[in-house]
């Protein structure tokens, strides 16, 4: 030790390990940080390497020995060691290279962690980092047995933003061993003009255009929001996957866009959007726009119930399903867990949605993901595909469902091959297909094929059950059947106020049906070219009686007449049509495709028929005249008149719908050259 004050004290101390040397110091116990240590290593040779640490005059302190280690990492990073610590049990980290790019997002830079000594059982190594929304690390890597070091990979973030080059440290840490840390360097890719995303995501994506240049990730228990009018470019072979909560919440002309980078995409340019999450994460799509992946939205939950939500958007262009939505074995999605609500699905090159669920051996599954108020248009296989699928299942002795029991409501499906298709598939033993989606206020129109086709497969023990409810819907013109179903029903089968008109063929099921499980009841069936009724039962079509509108009906109150439509292209019911309050208030939905209310008898279709038919009932020379009101039974209007169109003034009240038509009597309009009546509805 050299004691003269003008000339630092030295300590020099031969060590063969390059990561690890201890020397002593002579002095008071410092305070944090209160003393550097100046390193010099010498250049690598053969011989022992000698490391030379130099206190500074400044800091130079009283004679008192204790004992530092310092240990040397080949990347620079620096541990001290308490005294008593011996070497081999302190960590170390190392980086492959301590400057990386943001846009690495797979394997940026490797990492080793270890210790000085082989170990003789496996040791975890917890992973910190200080800050993952620059880079990724596993929580944890293990040392096996019989080694001194493990490798993992550092991810970096593209974070889309214009922060610089930035540093973030990784510690690593161990029970009964000293902690280690290192820092890398990371290197902004964005500019003003062109902003580049990719990797484990998560935070506030403010609006801007971002080219996603590798698959992005929300992580469990991480959120993603996304500010209206942002655009999202996807690489080819590039998509996002959500584990944790996205919101993407646009509006009305400030839509949030997932798109192909490509100048020119084709369907299926790139991934789509994939969502596993489930529980109270939660996923919100509502005004945005997904174009040309190859599933545009897939949702294929982790575990039951997820909160999944897409409304008022566009996915269009995808080379197989605009919206997926999977049911894994032992995965129930109940209502309301997954919504899609007032949506445009359209030229998609399979489905626009598929609903999906399937088991394997003894286990079940249940999709109840709904799909209402939808446009769904142009896709090159069905509209709405329904598939409960037990066929992998390597068969159970008890029974075992794969049930698909969607709410597809109030949707325009129009221009596909199929409107709706459904099926439900046996596995072996008793693992059963369980098809019961309810099907009710649609107009499905112009379909190349069957406007609904639904069918069941038989198995040697069981077969898969086919009870759907389909209900007041409006089927017209499609290239096949109206209605298209198999024969193997089970009860509760139902068929009931919808109109089939102008089809191929009405109501066709593909062989000869026996309707003991089935109710198919109170439908309008007219003018399909090659027939109305298909493998029924001699009773269906025939009109040997009338129903409560005195219109010739079959003895399930079935009728075949003209329903009237309000036009060419518009599929309302007039006033006067055969069909309003020609319909069974056995499962009617309780409003109609617009949210009108349903009330006593229910029309036939997706429309319920609210604004009735004014005609004059009597002369308008008497002192007063009658007002004939036609429309659905049990509505309450009110009678307003109005000379201008500017004010209107209420003449009668409370005139309730006892029958399809009802008159008033009014005061006459003595001395007025014009008088205009309306009706309102009452609440």
């Amino acid at each position: 030790m050299n004691t003269n004050e003008h000339e630092p004290p030295t300590i020099d101390k031969e060590f063969n390990s390059p990561r690890m040397v201890f020397f002593p110091i002579v002095g008071d116990r410092p305070k944090p940080n209160s003393f550097t240590f100046l390193l010099h290593m010498l250049e690598h040779r053969s011989r022992p390497r000698k490391a030379r640490a130099i206190v500074p005059p400044s800091e130079q302190l009283r004679p008192r020995r204790m004992g530092v280690a310092l240990r040397v990492c080949l990347a620079g990073c620096l541990t001290l060691l308490p005294v008593g610590v011996k070497a081999d049990n302190a960590l170390f980290i190392t980086f492959g290279t301590n400057v990386i790019s943001e846009a690495q997002v797979i394997g940026a830079t490797r990492a080793t962690v270890g210790i000085n000594a082989t170990l003789t059982n496996a040791l975890t190594v917890t992973i910190r980092n200080q800050d993952p929304t620059q880079v990724s690390v596993p929580a944890s890597v293990s040392i096996p047995a019989g080694s001194n070091t493990a490798a993992f990979n550092v991810d970096a973030v593209n974070n889309g933003d214009l922060d610089g080059t930035r540093s973030v440290t990784i510690m690593v840490d161990a029970d009964g061993f000293v902690a280690a840390s290192a820092t890398l360097q990371i290197t902004d890719d964005d500019t003003p003009t062109h902003r580049t995303i990719g990797g484990r995501l998560f935070g506030h994506l403010s609006t801007n255009t971002y080219w996603v240049t590798a698959n992005l990730t929300v992580e469990t228990n991480r959120t993603l929001t996304i500010d209206p009018l942002s655009t999202l470019l996807f690489a080819s072979g590039t998509g996002l996957t959500n584990a944790g909560t996205l919101l993407a919440a646009g509006n009305l002309g400030a839509e949030i866009r997932f798109a192909s980078a490509l100048p020119n995409p084709t369907n299926g340019s790139w991934e789509g959007l994939t969502f596993t999450s489930s529980g109270a994460a939660q996923t919100v799509l509502d005004h945005v726009e997904i174009a040309f992946a190859q599933t545009g939205v897939l949702v294929v939950p982790s575990a039951s119930q997820p909160s999944f939500l897409l409304t008022n958007s566009a996915i269009h262009h995808c080379s197989l399903d605009g919206v997926g939505v999977h049911a894994d074995h032992l995965i129930t999605i109940d209502f309301p867990a997954v919504q899609l609500v007032s949506n445009q699905i359209y030229q998609n090159s399979r489905h626009g949605v598929n609903i999906y669920a399937y088991v394997y051996g003894c286990e079940l599954s249940r999709n109840s993901a709904s799909v209402v108020g939808n446009d769904i248009f142009q896709n090159l296989s069905a509209g709405v595909h329904l598939n409960a699928d037990a066929s992998r299942s390597s068969g159970c002795p008890a029974i075992r469902r794969s049930r698909v029991s969607s709410l597809v409501a109030n949707n325009s499906i129009h221009g596909n091959k199929y409107g709706i298709y459904g099926y439900a598939r046996k596995g072996l033993l008793k693992s059963i297909g369980s098809l019961y989606p309810t099907i009710q206020n649609n107009l499905i129109l112009n379909n190349t094929l069957d406007g609904v086709w639904l069918d069941a497969g038989v198995g040697t023990h069981a077969v898969a059950e086919l009870y759907p409810s389909v209900v007041n819907n409006t089927i017209v013109r499609n290239g096949g059947a109206g209605i298209l179903h198999g024969t193997n029903t089970t009860i509760g089968f139902l068929i009931e106020n919808n109109l089939v008109v102008e089809n191929n063929y009405g109501i066709l099921a593909s062989a000869v049906f026996a309707d003991s499980n089935a109710a198919v009841a109170c439908n309008d069936v007219w003018a399909n070219a090659l027939s109305n009724w298909i493998n029924y039962p001699s009773g269906y079509g025939a009109l040997t009686t009338n129903n409560l509108n005195g219109t010739p009906a079959d003895p399930k109150m079935n009728i075949s007449a003209d329903p009237l439509f309000a036009g060419l292209e518009d599929f309302r019911l007039q006033p006067t049509s055969p069909a309003v309050d020609a319909g069974s208030t056995n499962r009617a939905p309780t409003t109609d495709s617009k949210g009108q209310n349903r009330v006593m008898f229910p029309d036939i279709g997706y429309d319920e028929v609210v604004q009735p038919l004014l005609t004059i009932a009597s002369s308008l020379d008497s002192p007063g005249f009658q007002l004939s009101l036609t429309s659905g039974r049990g509505y309450q209007y009110s009678i307003e008149s109005t000379t201008d169109f500017q004010t209107w003034v209420t003449v009668v009240t409370n005139v309730t719908m006892t029958n399809r038509t009802v008159s008033v009597r009014l005061p006459s309009a003595s001395g007025e050259r014009c008088r205009f009546y309306r009706a309102t509805l009452q609440p």
